[in-house]
């Protein structure tokens, strides 16, 4: 069969959405898949609607899924998987999934994702055959973004080899999506993918991938594999495009110094479904954006070059995804776009519309860009992953920094014994915060206060968090902002539990109480430093490694 096209790299912006739906036969009769793909070519291959601007038919071919058994937990059951790009506005409910002939041999699934990370080759290749991997994430909110963080070290692995030439990750976009998060991947040839199976098995056993696997400590999410290998039978020609307006938007065109930072003219992004168009008046400059930018958190945050940084946003709601209906066209919002997707640093930014919540009447627009971010963190530090009980206690090292300052406040309205640490010029600020104890770290040593600790926030690193360890007791938990992960060895050693700090998962589900506490004067406002123009966000990453200042720098629309 002679291999079509695959997907031009340029299809793909963080704003596209996809459309993934699976056939499964209702009886022996519609196993005549021949039928089926004349079918979809007579109903689908001639042409495609405005805005679908690439649409294509996968057959599974189960001798190649016979050699990949090793990887398949649970196989794929559908004998199509047809998958299709589609500009924001399209109307999916109204474009038909299933050719009418074949309406009574074949139930389908339909998921609905966009775009999280972007792997896709630059050239053109004949592939030999499409690995498509259907994850099914169970647990309460965080698994899935927890699941897609550890996605790209493996994928990177993977993508290096030569068994694979390209792969995108889409998450899904609909709270009902069967499926929260599927990988394409264009293979070289199916025995070349077998063949590598046995070294992805060294590098991320099989019991370790299971649900629960790994050590006790970790806690690994229940994520459930669907696998199967397919080849490509059909393709639509590319409906017509709507001609896109541009933006004004920070763009890096690689990993490297501030100066990467230019500022550049970019389609401006459309909302899906679900999502809203926020035109963006402040973004905030957070430490994981200067990571990002450059290179220190490839392997965590995979680049989407030409890349653009920011994800803490205050800005007006300017337009309505499909389904969004909790938010009003003119209203004032702050929020978090997720950083996997980013794209703060621009005019207008897209995301989910539980993301984005009322902007308090009492905060300004620079400070209500900072405020999600580090609230996120610092409450997602003390109460996610190890929730911080009253009359325990906690030690939270850089306790003036933007997100020590905040977690001091929540720690201590929690109920919890607070130590902290600061340099001596900010002492007495941090205890009027409520901390119990202020350690001058400048002149005294941290060790001397704190013993048995149920929690360590390391905002810090280095040498401070090894001196940590032996301070928590066990059953506590080490809670790092900073990269390299914590050492899972040592954190077993010492019987406690240690992981990275990613934010909140769901920051819908903590900003109605951030504003309420904001509000109210509960919780202190964050200090801005400073405030710059869009166009001058290379001079703020200079300023922000150079100066090291304690409040937020913030871009201003």
């Amino acid at each position: 069969m002679e291999v079509p096209p695959v997907i031009p790299s340029a299809l793909l912006r963080y704003d596209s959405v996809v459309r993934l739906t699976q056939y499964v036969p209702t009886s022996a009769d519609a196993l005549n898949s021949d039928g089926f793909v004349d079918a979809w070519k007579g109903a689908f291959g001639a042409s495609s609607p405005e805005g679908v601007m690439y649409r294509e038919l996968c057959r599974q071919v189960p001798a190649w899924s016979e050699l990949a058994k090793r990887e398949i937990d649970h196989p794929i059951e559908a004998t199509f998987l047809e998958y299709m790009i589609v500009e924001p506005w399209v109307d999916l409910a109204a474009l038909p999934a299933i050719p009418p002939a074949q309406q009574d041999s074949y139930s389908i699934v339909l998921d609905v994702h966009n775009v999280a990370f972007h792997f896709a080759k630059e050239q053109q290749h004949a592939t030999g055959a499409l690995m498509f991997n259907l994850f099914e994430i169970d647990g309460p909110a965080g698994l899935e973004q927890g699941f897609l963080m550890a996605w790209p070290p493996r994928g990177e692995f993977k993508i290096q080899e030569k068994t694979t030439i390209s792969t995108v990750l889409h998450q899904r976009m609909l709270p009902d999506a069967t499926i929260k998060a599927f990988n394409r991947a264009e293979v070289t040839s199916a025995e070349d993918y077998a063949a590598g199976i046995d070294r992805f098995q060294q590098a991320f056993p099989r019991e370790e991938r299971k649900p629960g696997g790994g050590a006790p400590q970790t806690g690994k999410p229940p994520i459930r594999s669907h696998l199967g290998l397919f080849e490509i039978v059909a393709i639509a020609p590319g409906g017509s495009r709507v001609g896109l307006k541009t933006m004004k938007a920070m763009v890096a065109r690689e990993y490297g110094p501030p100066s990467v930072l230019r500022l550049e003219e970019v389609p401006s992004p459309s909302p899906g479904p679900g999502q809203v168009r926020v035109r963006v008046v402040a973004s905030a400059i957070n430490p994981l954006d200067v990571k990002m930018r450059s290179g220190e958190v490839r392997h965590i945050y995979p680049p989407w070059f030409p890349e653009v940084y920011g994800y803490s946003v205050a800005g007006v709601i300017d337009a309505l995804g499909a389904g969004a209906t909790s938010r009003t066209v003119g209203e004032e919002v702050y929020g978090i776009n997720n950083p996997i997707m980013r794209h703060g640093y621009a005019e207008f930014l897209c995301g989910p519309e539980a993301n984005f919540y009322p902007k308090p009447a009492n905060m300004g627009f620079a400070t209500a860009a900072a405020a999600p971010s580090i609230f996120a963190t610092a409450f997602g530090a003390l109460f996610l992953r190890f929730p911080l009980q009253p009359g325990q206690t906690v030690l939270i090292h850089g306790g003036s920094g933007a997100i020590g300052s905040c977690a001091v406040q929540l720690a201590r309205q929690a109920g919890a014994k607070v130590i902290a640490t600061a340099s001596t010029a900010n002492v007495e600020r941090v205890r009027a915060l409520g901390a119990d104890v202020v350690v001058d770290y400048k002149t005294q040593r941290f060790e001397d206060f704190a013993q048995g600790v149920d929690l360590v926030l390391d905002t810090v690193g280095g040498e401070t968090r090894e001196r940590s360890w032996g301070l928590i007791r066990k059953g506590g938990a080490l809670a790092s902002l900073l990269p390299p992960p914590p050492d899972t060895a040592t954190a077993q050693r010492y019987g406690i539990q240690a992981f990275m700090v990613h934010g909140h998962p769901n920051i819908g589900e903590i900003m109605p109480e951030m504003s309420r506490r904001l509000e109210s004067g509960e919780l202190a406002f964050p200090e801005i430093a400073k405030t710059y123009s869009l166009a001058e966000a290379a001079a703020a990453h200079e300023d922000f490694e150079r100066k090291s200042p304690r409040g937020r720098l913030v871009l201003m629309s």
